[in-house]
């Protein structure tokens, strides 16, 4: 896991495509849920920690840890 600051920069093949959002603590509580194109995503108002992202568009889903510093 890589600690991030502020965003996540997410890579994508098909960076034009829609993007589900959530963004969960370590016991699965939702934080952030949205919808966007943008492969970036803003974490600046979250506090520090270890948090749950995962992402679905309408081919694939992701699912990955992050540590918020």
């Amino acid at each position: 896991m890589v600690p991030v600051p502020d965003f996540l920069n997410l890579t994508f093949s098909n960076s034009n495509e829609e993007k589900q959002i959530e963004i969960s603590d370590i016991n699965g509580k939702i934080l952030i849920q949205k919808k966007q194109f943008s492969n970036i995503v803003s974490v600046e108002n979250l506090p520090k920690g270890i948090y749950i992202i995962q992402i679905m568009t309408d081919s694939k889903s992701y699912l990955s840890k992050f540590i918020k510093k």
